[in-house]
Parts: C-alpha cells; sequence; structure tokens
C-alpha cells in the first residue's frame, strides 16, 4: 500500500544522512579523501580520534534507533 511506501521513502531518506561527511565538513575536512577515504565512523576516529568517532557512531545509531521508534509507534508495536 501506499503506506509502506512512504514509510519505506522515509527510511531511506533518514538513513541516508551521511553525519561522518557532515562532521568532516564542519571541521573543514573532506573525509572521503583522507584515510580509507570511507565517510564512517571509524574513519572519523583515525582523524578526529575518539571524539569524532563517538559523535558519528551515535548520531548514526540514533538515526536508526529514530525511525525505529516512529515505525513501532505507527505500527503500535511496544519496546
Amino acid at each position: 500500500t501506499i503506506y509502506f511506501l512512504v514509510l519505506f521513502c522515509f527510511g531511506y531518506l533518514i538513513g541516508s544522512i551521511p553525519f561522518g561527511y557532515i562532521f568532516g565538513k564542519i571541521n573543514h575536512l573532506d573525509i572521503r579523501r583522507h584515510g580509507s577515504g570511507n565517510i564512517g565512523a571509524t574513519n572519523i576516529s583515525r582523524q578526529f580520534g575518539i571524539k569524532g568517532f563517538l559523535i558519528v557512531g551515535v548520531l548514526d545509531f540514533l538515526k536508526s534507533y529514530f525511525f525505529c521508534l516512529v515505525i513501532f509507534s505507527l505500527l503500535q508495536i511496544s519496546l
């Protein structure tokens, strides 16, 4: 149904937020050109240390967790 298509699109959009890239840009670094070239938390940790790793890792986790909470509340599933 259209309901599930909208949820799918919303999930895709939420999941595509590149927090590693955003964190790098805020700190004036294109993370794709350093380390492994990946925008993930591990490469962020190589360039910015544990603080960067924790910020990006937590934000990546929270975007998934937030979407799960939205889905569970819309489908009325309790955790």
